[in-house]
């Protein structure tokens, strides 16, 4: 998923007519919620189980991802690819 937005770069900037500087965000905010993710539902593991929780992350990677499709602006892509990234980081 990573990789595939490194090569969508190209089209999102005439898109949304967005810099390079702009354009780094889209992965920092995606590194940012793995990171997150990572630590918040290996909290979340440990209370409901690591089988209910791989599965609550795979839903929420899931619905955030298809959500990206509609994202209007800049802000709403970088903001439903942080909560995708939730996901992608449990």
């Amino acid at each position: 998923d990573s990789f595939l937005l490194s090569l969508l770069l190209p089209t999102l900037a005439l898109q949304f007519g967005l810099s390079k500087a702009q354009l780094g965000m889209f992965t920092s905010v995606t590194a940012a919620g793995q990171i997150v993710g990572g630590i918040l539902f290996g909290f979340v593991s440990d209370r409901i189980g690591r089988v209910r929780t791989a599965l609550l992350c795979v839903g929420i990677y899931s619905l955030f991802s298809g959500l990206i499709a509609f994202a209007p602006d800049a802000h709403s892509f970088a903001a439903l690819r942080f909560f995708g990234a939730l996901g992608m980081g449990g």
